[in-house]
């Protein structure tokens, strides 16, 4: 996965398949507003499953909970099934700590 470079503080790319992606660096109250400006995760409508690699995320605080909800949301929406991939601890404990760890679809 690419690293996020010192001019970013995120990267959020097309997998190797159709409906996948891959999310790495910071997920804050400054990136996730220009994550959700960018959103191609629900512009890809030829798939009906979308898997979320967040096994690069480096930081995370709430905000970054507020976007895997608003994903799931959308996903919904658009008739589609959403699973987030290795997510990491922080984001597992924030999501803990807020009772919402049962909404988020998880994948192995």
């Amino acid at each position: 996965m690419n690293k996020p470079s010192s001019a970013e503080s995120f990267v959020l790319k097309q997998g190797k398949q159709k409906g996948e992606f891959e999310l790495a660096g910071v997920l804050d109250f400054t990136t996730v507003p220009e994550i959700m400006k960018q959103n191609p995760v629900f512009s890809e409508t030829t798939v009906d499953t979308i898997n979320i690699d967040l096994g690069g995320i480096t930081k995370s605080n709430s905000a970054g909970i507020a976007l895997l909800i608003e994903w799931l949301r959308q996903a919904r929406n658009n008739n589609k099934a959403i699973y987030f991939q290795n997510i990491p601890d922080q984001l597992l404990e924030i999501a803990k700590i807020s009772d919402l760890e049962s909404i988020l679809p998880t994948s192995s």
